[in-house]
This record gives structure tokens, sequence and C-alpha cells, in this order.
């Protein structure tokens, strides 16, 4: 059994005026990408079980992590009666908005309170971007080294709940991983190192254990790889180009438990020469348009609206294909794909 795990950052409306704490380059609409949001999660609920990342933290849990992590000042001595009864004690949902909020808050006396946030946690929206899940373990990484630490515990409380154990957190410093640059099947692991990931980051996902682990240097490092590729069954979606340009150093698991280099290669050798995987070759100009960003679930493939040809070959592979909107909230090359973590029981 499958759950799709997701985050609601809640504040929505600080998106017109901040998008960039959410992952957005550009300002938008608000209430637009909150619509789209909806839209997407409506049609996922009726075909999965989803699950809401702040939503199944316990409320003690959340009352620590603000106890711990949001930053009280001081302007004159106040009665610590005061921060329990007006902080704390609020309701869950008041707690979570406060932690997404990520403020620092200033008491003066015991009437006047200002806030100020430092970093909004909106890019958790981009849930895929910190997490890294396959049946047997869950990671979770930096992306940036600008990721604040209440960020990283907050997702880490919510997936010790999920799983019942401690996920794997791969730690800055030294590694910083973008978990969109990696992309599995069956027994292989690939990962671009670039600008979103360094050889640190790549080199903690030795813990997976998967028989062959490859590093991947392309010379479209702007992109994540799962932009680039994806695998579906013994399917391989992608350019041919950048397959053939793309450099692939090999890393094979031994008896011992242990990684040992093995070859260099390119991707297009490897995956469909080597392994003998079927290519859906697509223009690279779709690739750029973010077209590959598409979730599945079973046999249902939920992907934004284009008149690209690649619906129609997915098709031909017998998949349902549902389209959701994207003029707003699937800007850039973001896509279903990134909103949703899947959790496997």
């Amino acid at each position: 059994m499958v759950r799709l795990l997701f985050f609601n950052p809640r504040l929505w409306e600080l998106i017109s005026i901040n998008p960039f704490d959410f992952g957005f380059n550009n300002f938008s609409v608000s209430s637009k990408i909150k619509e789209e949001f909806e839209e997407v999660l409506s049609i996922l609920q009726k075909n999965v079980n989803v699950i809401e990342l702040c939503s199944i933290i316990s409320y003690s849990t959340l009352r620590d992590l603000v106890m711990k992590e949001i930053k009280v000042e001081y302007e004159e001595k106040i009665d610590k009666d005061y921060i329990i009864n007006h902080i704390i004690n609020e309701d869950k949902e008041t707690l979570c908005k406060l932690i997404i909020l990520n403020p620092i808050i200033f008491f003066h006396g015991s009437q006047k309170v200002r806030i100020f946030s430092e970093k909004i946690l909106g890019d958790l929206l981009w849930l895929r971007k910190f997490t890294f899940c396959d049946k047997e373990k869950i990671a979770i990484g930096h992306p940036s080294i600008h990721v604040p630490k209440i960020e990283i515990l907050l997702l880490y409380e919510a997936l010790k709940e999920i799983i019942n154990k401690e996920p794997l957190k791969i730690e800055y410093p030294p590694s910083i991983i973008d978990f969109r640059d990696v992309v599995t099947t069956q027994n292989i692991l690939l990962a671009e190192i670039g600008q979103r990931t360094n050889v640190e980051g790549v080199t903690s996902l030795f813990e997976f254990k998967y028989s062959i682990l490859g590093e991947i240097y392309s010379p479209y490092i702007t992109l994540p790889l799962s932009r680039s590729l994806r695998f579906l069954n013994d399917y391989l979606i992608s350019n041919k180009n950048f397959l053939e340009n793309s450099d692939l150093h090999i890393y094979v698991l031994n008896e011992k438990g242990e990684y040992v280099f093995k070859r260099k290669d390119n991707l297009y050798n490897f995956l469909v020469n080597e392994n003998k995987m079927r290519l859906i070759d697509i223009n690279q100009g779709e690739i750029t348009k973010g077209i590959l960003s598409f979730l599945v679930i079973g046999k249902r493939l939920i992907i934004k609206e284009t008149d690209n040809n690649l619906i129609k070959n997915l098709e031909n592979l017998g998949y349902e294909i549902l389209t959701v909107k994207s003029k707003y909230l699937f800007t850039d090359q973001n896509g279903p794909y990134d909103l949703f973590l899947p959790i496997y029981d």
C-alpha cells in the first residue's frame, strides 16, 4: 500500500508579497496558486490516501518545536506565564502556522507584540526537494545552505510519526542534496552532481544499498535530474542527446556492502545498450518546460496540461492520464511529482 505525503503551507496569501520563500521565482496570484493546488489534491484524494505533514504531528511535539526553535526576545522584563498563555497554549492549527511563519517574536511589556519573519517555511510545498523514499528507508536532506533548522525538524517529526522509526537525516554541513536530482529503477540509483547536489550529498545515498549507484555529470545542470529522465517500468523517458552527453561514474555494491568504482560511461550506453531499457525520446525543449514532472499512482498518471505527444505515448503504455491546470502553481519545471512523497507501508 502506498500513501502520499504533502505539505499545506497554509499562509497562501503571503505568496503574493514573498513568492521566493514558497519556491516561486516570480510574483503571482496567491489565490490562483491555492486553487490549482486544491484541484490537484482533490484528484489525488479520489485515487489514493493522502496525508498532510503538519496535521499528523502531535500537539505536544508542535509545542516543543515552538518553545525550542521560535526565537523570542524581550524589550523589558515579562512574566513567563504570559508567554505560555499566549503562544504555546494556542490550538494545533495556530501552532502549525506559527512554525511555518518562522518568526522572531518581540515582547514589549505585557501588551505589545511584534513579529518579524526570518524565512517562511513555504518551500516545503515542494516536498521532493527535501525527502527521498523507497520501500526500505526514508531520507531527509538540505537542498540548499539556506534551509532553516526548524524546517528539517518539522519534516523529521512528521516522517517519524508516519513510519514509526527514525528517518535517515543527511546532515549539512557537509552534505547538500536536492532529491529531485535522484531517480531509481529496480536495483539502480542515479544521482546528478551539480549546483543543487554535491558529492557528499550523493555519497550519503550509499546507505540505501542499491546494487548500482551512478554519479551523473550533465551539461544540463540547471534542471533537476528528474526533469530530464524518468523511468516507467522498463521504459526510459528522456532526450537521447541528453543521455549521450551525460557522463556517468558507476559504483557497484560488493559482497562486503561497500561501493567500488567500476568504470565511466555515458547514460545512453549504460541504460539503453547495456540495461536494454526502451527509450521514449522527447524534445529537449519540452523537457525544459517540465513535461516530465508527472506523478505516477499505479496505472494513473497526473500530468500538467500540455499538447505534448508524450501523453499519447503514455496512453499507449496503458496509463490513464489525468491532467491538471499549470498556469500559476506549476511554473518553471515544477509539477505534481514535486508536491507529493510516496510512503510505502
